[in-house]
């Protein structure tokens, strides 16, 4: 019987080794100092091929979080519960992104320090957390377009990056200081949503009458 043809790596293929690689990396040498080459090295690839699929560490950073992104998006019930809020939906879509990030949990530690000393690699990642935080609001059925989308994105973010700085130190297996935590940001968000109705849902009237984030 004649061998099967051995299948050729894809594009996503060789994106993910270099991501995976990328963060075993970051957990022993740090984000800052580690160089291109040696993710390079460490993928069996030549630099040129890496910088074919990603032209710099910004750009690795930035694909690994897309697929945090997918990852979340899809531990999210497509239909989800019919009588839940708009708050419910966000804490569900918010700890379903902290369980994706979990596998990578010091990775993340590492690069989140590095970038707390470097100010411009700070302003570079901040489109990448824009972009999650819209899709997180997409995955929650709430819109990110338009004025009241701009200041959703807004609202969460200030409340992803509170909860995201407890969750960085949150070593316990139920993550209960996080959800607290997240759970206290959305109910003060609440009080101001009520006021505004700048987070209606849009599912039906009931939910927008009690809708929150």
């Amino acid at each position: 019987m004649a061998k099967r043809p051995r299948r050729q790596p894809t594009a996503k293929d060789i994106g993910d080794r270099i991501i995976d690689a990328t963060l075993e990396l970051i957990v022993v040498h740090g984000w800052s100092p580690l160089p291109l080459s040696q993710i390079a090295r460490s993928t069996g690839l030549s630099l040129e091929d890496l910088y074919a699929t990603f032209p710099s560490k910004a750009a690795i950073l930035s694909a690994y979080f897309r697929r945090v992104d997918t990852m979340m998006a899809s531990a999210i019930a497509p239909e989800g519960e019919p009588d839940a809020t708009a708050r419910d939906r966000v804490f569900e879509v918010v700890m379903a992104r902290f369980d994706a990030l979990a596998p990578q949990k010091e990775a993340v530690r590492t690069i989140v320090r590095d970038l707390r000393c470097d100010p411009a690699a700070s302003l570079c990642a901040a489109p990448t957390l824009r972009r999650s935080v819209r899709w997180m609001l997409e995955c929650a059925d709430l819109s990110s377009t338009g004025i009241k989308g701009l200041l959703r994105v807004n609202g969460l973010a200030v409340i992803y990056l509170r909860a995201f700085g407890v969750w960085l130190r949150d070593d316990s297996d139920d993550m209960a200081k996080t959800m607290a935590s997240l759970d206290n940001q959305l109910a003060r968000a609440e009080n101001f949503i009520r006021r505004s109705r700048l987070f209606e849902g849009t599912r039906s009237h009931a939910d927008i009458s009690s809708s929150a984030i």
